[in-house]
């Protein structure tokens, strides 16, 4: 008889311990819960479990489920206490610039055009002529100069900073920077100039991540002394070794376009192959019980010794992790519960960093290993192929179906595109990189044999070469990637019902679980339609906060339209860090730009043929849309144009550091609000602060209140 979903799940104790635990931290993340609350009832569930553990009452089948209600609620609130716990609330930005800190570099500097970019980890602060030890990471940018290149992990320096808080731009939908640093616990940053610091002490006996780096430099360095250059150095160093600075922009756009970005950065793919490689060589120990010991703590030394030449990425550790649980579950003969064993390295991991859950990596790995274990061999066994070569392409085309179809939706949430081609980049790209893998492992192995580097080297440029033609080949096919895909949080939670009840279907032939995926999918449908429905009637008006830079967008149904100077302070790209997301969530693209420096009547014409909207009319400054006026106060000479007629505009946009009397735009304007954008700087800004205050006028501060945002 077949045993049901519920009697199966009993077999792993971990995957029903890991999910309350995740749910807790979801809800501490986002709700604050302080431990004052959460610690008093840890320890009452604690208490009361130990006593339904004692009591016979817990051995009755029919009253199992209250143990098991009060195990969910304890792990649960234990995912909130681990936050508590974990997420530490650094110190006061008013209570660290009051004195010297002295903190050390956690982490290798990163060195751009004019600064040097550090994490440190503070050490001591000095308040009041004493000093407080202290824990918590922050953000230093040092100038650029002789000295702060020097720096390296271990190193403490003294300082006495003005540390300010992490903030976002505050433009809808953007990439909140703030929130992904503080799941890192960091939530100060600072400057130093040249002279502003100086190293208290070199590390003397420098920690395990600065043998780690050194490994891997005298490692990268003996590829590069088997004469091995350019993109094969830079995507060999990344596909072997996880170092990806020497990666130019355009080989990252084509991996990523044909979907094979995953090979670029190590993780469970290469850590898997060490760990197989390594396993057969190991086979014959598994014949006795001391064999299978000594098998298990090699192949866990040299998982953990790969992650030490590698960097010891936080990537690279978790898949490290992942399959030292593997091998341990291989050795207490527990093949079979694949599920209890990632389960209990997940648990393991969130453990000791509750935030891990909020890391791309570690759930693009764990979705991936799941669809592998659980779809790959049902979606091999759907097509019997009797050629041996074939029959191995098959099985590559299910493993790759697996890792797409449970890492589909939460990667179209975050990248908002999908490489349509990926099961043939995944056909030359795995195996390709596989070959390579074992080829640099080779060629590392016997690099004081210089007729062998010489040979090998070669072989593997080649490798690598054929390997970045193949992903460019892809990448320029017609309709390699489709893009601009835009799915929220909770189509992804259906897609992912969806994704479950149709694999319980499959296995237990259940009514219900096909009753449950059709509801997944007429929820999806139907939130489809009403997003596309919304788009149609929408009508905003958004003032972007851009460094420096002005930009208004009109948001008319699925029209775009930006007045920007954007061309004159940023590239595209940087503008559109600001603006794609929020593009994307309302379902437009297409934009329409039109340069605020030519908004004069000789270039009435041309703005109207790029506008193309009966709704939006430009003349002079003005912008009429809908029902609303705006004027653009960006020129004194252009404003003494208008006349002194109380003209009714219901928006003045400051831009490009104008400042005139607010008497004088009283003369002009009936009662508008002000908007101060992102082009003026801080003392224009305080002067527009002032004078509204002092004159009680509305006013809005993109720079400090983020985009201005208006409902038409």
């Amino acid at each position: 008889m077949k045993s049901s979903f519920f009697e199966d799940i009993r077999s792993y104790p971990f995957v029903r311990l890991v999910f309350p635990l995740i749910l807790g931290i979801l809800f501490r993340i986002n709700f604050a819960i302080p431990s004052i609350i959460s610690f008093p009832i840890l320890i009452f569930l604690f208490l009361f479990l130990t006593i339904l553990f004692i009591l016979p009452i817990t051995q009755k089948y029919n009253l199992r489920w209250m143990f098991g209600i009060f195990v969910f609620g304890f792990l649960f609130v234990s995912g909130i206490e681990l936050v508590n716990r974990k997420g530490y609330e650094n110190h006061t930005t008013e209570f660290l610039n009051k004195g010297f800190i002295v903190a050390s570099i956690t982490e290798n500097t990163t060195e751009k055009d004019k600064i040097i970019k550090a994490i440190l980890d503070v050490k001591a602060i000095k308040s009041d002529n004493e000093w407080f030890s202290s824990e918590g990471k922050t953000i230093v940018y040092f100038e650029k100069d002789s000295l702060a290149k020097t720096l390296n992990i271990g190193d403490e320096i003294i300082f006495e900073p003005k540390f300010d808080e992490v903030e976002n731009a505050g433009n809808p939908h953007e990439f909140d920077y703030k929130k992904y640093l503080a799941f890192h616990l960091i939530t100060q940053q600072t400057y130093l100039k040249s002279g502003k610091w100086n190293v208290f002490k070199r590390a003397g006996s420098r920690g395990i991540m600065y043998y780690s780096e050194m490994c891997r430099q005298y490692l990268l360095s003996l590829f590069q002394q088997s004469n091995i250059t350019g993109d094969e150095y830079a995507v060999l160093s990344a596909l072997t070794l996880g170092y990806n600075n020497k990666l130019e922009e355009d080989i990252k756009k084509a991996y990523s376009s044909s979907g094979a970005t995953h090979v670029l950065s190590v993780s469970g793919l290469h850590v898997g192959i060490v760990y197989i490689v390594m396993g057969y060589l190991l086979l014959f120990l598994r014949k006795s019980k001391f064999g299978m010991i000594l098998r298990t703590t090699i192949l866990i030394l040299f998982l953990w010794a790969y992650a030490f030449v590698t960097g010891l990425s936080p990537a690279v550790m978790r898949s490290a992790t992942m399959f030292s649980f593997v091998v341990l579950g291989s050795a207490l003969r527990r093949e079979s519960s694949i599920y209890n064993t990632l389960a209990s390295s997940a648990f393991f991991l969130i453990f000791l960093n509750p935030y891990v859950i909020t890391n791309i990596g570690f759930q693009l790995s764990y979705l991936a290993l799941i669809g592998i274990v659980f779809f790959q061999a049902k979606i091999y066994n759907l097509i019997y192929v009797k050629n041996y070569f074939l029959d191995k392409i098959w099985a590559l085309v299910a493993v790759s179906i697996a890792a797409q179809l449970t890492t589909t939706p939460i990667s179209l949430m975050y990248f908002h595109q999908f490489p349509n081609y990926f099961l043939i980049s995944n056909i030359v790209v795995v195996p390709l990189s596989t070959l390579i893998v074992y080829a640099a492992m080779i060629l590392l192995a016997f690099s004081f044999v210089p007729f062998l580097t010489v040979w090998l080297g070669k072989m593997l440029s080649f490798l690598v070469y054929a390997l970045n033609k193949s992903v460019i080949l892809v990448e320029q096919l017609p309709y390699a990637i489709s893009s601009d895909i835009q799915i929220d949080g909770f189509q992804v939670l259906l897609f992912y019902v969806l994704i479950i009840f149709i694999g319980l279907t499959i296995v237990y032939r259940r009514v219900l679980y096909i009753q449950i995926s059709f509801v997944s999918i007429v929820f999806i449908l139907a939130i489809g339609i009403y997003n596309s429905y919304h788009a149609i009637h929408q009508k905003r008006l958004i003032v972007y906060n851009m460094r420096g830079t002005s930009a208004y967008n009109f948001i008319d149904g699925d029209d775009n339209i930006l007045f920007s100077n954007y061309q004159a302070k940023m590239d595209y790209s940087k503008m559109l860090y600001s603006v794609k997301n929020n593009w994307l969530n309302m379902g437009v693209s297409n934009e329409k730009i039109i340069d605020l420096s030519q908004l004069g009547s000789q270039f009435l014409f041309s703005n109207l043929m790029t506008i193309d909207n009966r709704h939006i009319f430009v003349k002079n400054n003005f912008i009429q849309y809908y029902d609303k006026r705006i004027y653009l106060l960006k020129d004194k000479i252009e404003l003494d144009l208008v006349e002194n007629s109380k003209i009714k505009v219901d928006y003045i946009i400051v831009s490009n550091n104008c400042k005139v009397p607010i008497d004088e735009l009283q003369h002009k304007f009936s009662n508008p609000k002000f908007i101060i954008d992102s082009s003026n700087s801080t003392t224009v800004v305080d002067y527009w602060k002032t004078v509204c205050k002092a004159s009680k006028i509305s006013f809005h501060n993109v720079n400090e209140q983020g985009a201005f945002v208006v409902e038409i």
